[in-house]
């Protein structure tokens, strides 16, 4: 997440390679590791801040109220249900919220 004059970055430390080598995927994307640098970089130079966060479990949590899923969500389920408050939220969209709020506070 970057604010409009990047005086702000808010980002996760989600590492690629591993993550490839886990789901056995053979190429690896990275022009995104290569794009968050350089907002980074930017950000930094702009005189900015820049927030790094760990974004384990963020898309297990419920962003409206916190619970956390009863089991561990496939990465094959690509809705969140929340079985605490109900919402029904695209996951990945779930997960860049809770970042957020870790960024935040």
């Amino acid at each position: 997440m970057v604010d409009a004059q990047r005086r702000q970055v808010i980002q996760n430390t989600l590492n690629v390679r591993a993550h490839a080598k886990k789901i056995k995927k053979p190429l690896l994307n990275l022009a995104r590791k290569k794009k968050g640098s350089k907002n980074r970089e930017k950000t930094r130079k702009r005189g900015g801040q820049v927030i790094v966060v760990n974004p384990n479990g963020t898309s297990q949590k419920c962003s409206r109220c916190g619970v956390v899923a009863e089991k561990k969500l496939g990465l094959d389920v690509r809705m969140f249900e929340c079985y605490s408050c109900g919402m029904v939220i695209d996951r990945d969209l779930n997960a860049a919220k809770n970042i957020l709020k870790l960024g935040l506070f």
